[in-house]
C-alpha cells in the first residue's frame, strides 16, 4: 500500500472540487495531510481559489482517512459548509 495517498473530488452542483493528500504510517508531525475544497473543475496549469482546508492529524487509517474525506463531502452538498462566494 502505498503511503502518500491523493484524492480529489468533483461535486458538479457546487462547481467545487475536493482534494486529499495525506501521508499513512507516518508519525513525526503534528499534521500528516490535508483536505482543500477549491472552487471549479481541477485544471492543470491554472491554480484554483481555496474556499476551505481543514489540517488531519497523524495516525489516520485509511477508513478513517475517507470518512474525513466523506464528512466535508455531506457538508457541502448539505449546505453546512458554504461554498458560494
Amino acid at each position: 500500500m502505498p503511503d502518500l495517498i491523493r484524492k480529489s473530488v468533483y461535486i458538479a452542483g457546487k462547481d467545487v472540487n475536493i482534494e486529499v493528500e495525506y501521508r499513512l504510517n507516518f508519525q513525526g508531525s503534528k499534521s500528516c495531510g490535508f483536505i482543500k475544497v477549491l472552487r471549479g473543475r481541477p485544471m492543470k496549469d491554472e491554480e484554483q481559489y481555496e474556499i476551505y482546508m481543514e489540517l488531519l492529524e497523524c495516525g489516520l487509517s485509511l477508513p478513517e482517512l475517507n470518512k474525513a474525506m466523506d464528512k466535508v463531502k455531506d457538508e457541502i452538498e448539505n449546505g453546512v459548509l458554504d461554498v458560494e462566494l
